[in-house]
């Protein structure tokens, strides 16, 4: 059985009991289906996994016992920027996803004139914040421990 790796934007230190609330726990409970006694590994993008037992579960919230820390060394020494203009539909989703599988360790977002995307300025925040969600949850299904940033610069 696969152990699900889960981000958690929070500390976590060892033999600590961890309660989660929100967005974590629906997934845990309602989309994964996890049953008491389960493992799980926990991450915080400051590099390594906790090992992780879930303890209790509902709907609303639930609670890890974390059980060690396994240091990984799966980042790359390089830091790569990637800057790319906006493309259309979810082809920007799967960019971001696939740059953050190959190691890209942060993203510039550049608005070109010639692009046919334009994001009004109240809806660029959202849309920044839908963006590091999808390098999230890449980072989740590709082992990485370290989070790329999704940067919103002036040009």
């Amino acid at each position: 059985m696969r152990i699900s790796r889960i981000y958690i934007n929070k500390p976590i230190t060892l033999n600590e009991r961890l309660t989660l609330e929100s967005t974590v726990a629906h997934y845990v409970s309602t989309v994964l289906r996890m049953k008491i006694g389960r493992q799980v590994i926990l991450f915080n993008g400051q590099g390594g996994e906790f090992r992780a037992t879930l303890v209790d579960s509902n709907k609303k919230t639930v609670s890890f016992e974390v059980d060690d820390f396994i240091d990984t060394k799966s980042e790359s020494p390089l830091s790569i920027e990637l800057a790319c203009c906006l493309i259309k539909n979810d082809r920007m989703d799967w960019l971001l996803q696939k740059a953050t599988e190959l190691g890209v360790t942060s993203f510039v977002p550049l608005f070109s004139e010639y692009t046919d995307i334009k994001i009004p300025q109240d809806r660029l925040k959202k849309k920044i914040d839908h963006w590091q969600q999808v390098v999230v949850s890449a980072c989740e299904q590709s082992g990485r421990t370290s989070i790329p940033t999704v940067l919103r610069r002036k040009y």
